[in-house]
């Protein structure tokens, strides 16, 4: 379709951007294709908060029930709209750090001082960090966790010396939320045997 193949930005040195295309010249050097490159990344970050600056419109002119039909365009939940309409408001567009995900954004969102939420977003954004990284560094910090992963043969955890052990280890220092591969999750550390048993993970 014309509509699909229409240009709808213009990327640096020549390349060019549609709906469900984009186009380099085969002379496009490695420097400037890594600087196309970031700008692709700037676009993909910019998406959600053009979304979520619509959607606080939406619901600013139209109301709450304008909600479901966004969500039904854009293809996710209500809750999620609702959510970007939200950080819409938490974040005016001085406060929105490029090159950092609406995702980062939201992690940091529950640091209440405005100076320590940026901060830690550019620190994010310079340090390239996870948004699972961020929602930790957000904690206050005696609620700030950790996350271990280790792996073991399966004769060694169907072995009961090591199930007792981790069962030992859990009481110990209180562990709570562990998990078994190929598992249900558990999230309430029901025990270490039977069908929901889980390794700490």
């Amino acid at each position: 379709m014309e509509a699909e193949k229409a240009l709808m930005v213009e990327l640096p040195h020549h390349g060019q951007l549609a709906a469900t295309s984009l186009y380099l010249p085969p002379s496009t050097k490695k420097s400037d294709f890594l600087e196309v490159i970031e700008r692709l990344s700037n676009v993909g970050h910019g998406y959600w908060w053009w979304i979520a600056d619509a959607s606080m419109f939406g619901v600013h002119r139209y109301g709450p029930k304008i909600i479901p039909e966004i969500a039904k365009v854009v293809g996710c939940s209500p809750e999620y709209i609702r959510s970007l309409a939200r950080l819409a408001q938490v974040y005016p567009v001085r406060d929105r750090v490029p090159g950092v995900s609406v995702t980062h954004h939201r992690a940091a969102q529950r640091i209440r001082v405005r100076g320590k939420r940026l901060a830690l977003l550019h620190r994010a954004k310079v340090r390239r960090l996870s948004t699972q990284v961020v929602v930790n560094l957000a904690r206050a910090r005696e609620k700030r966790r950790l996350r271990f992963m280790f792996k073991v043969p399966i004769h060694q955890a169907r072995d009961k010396r090591f199930l007792a052990a981790l069962q030992s280890f859990f009481k110990t220092w209180n562990v709570k939320d562990w998990w078994r591969e190929g598992t249900r999750r558990n999230r309430k550390g029901v025990g270490v045997e039977g069908q929901r048993q889980a390794l700490l993970g």
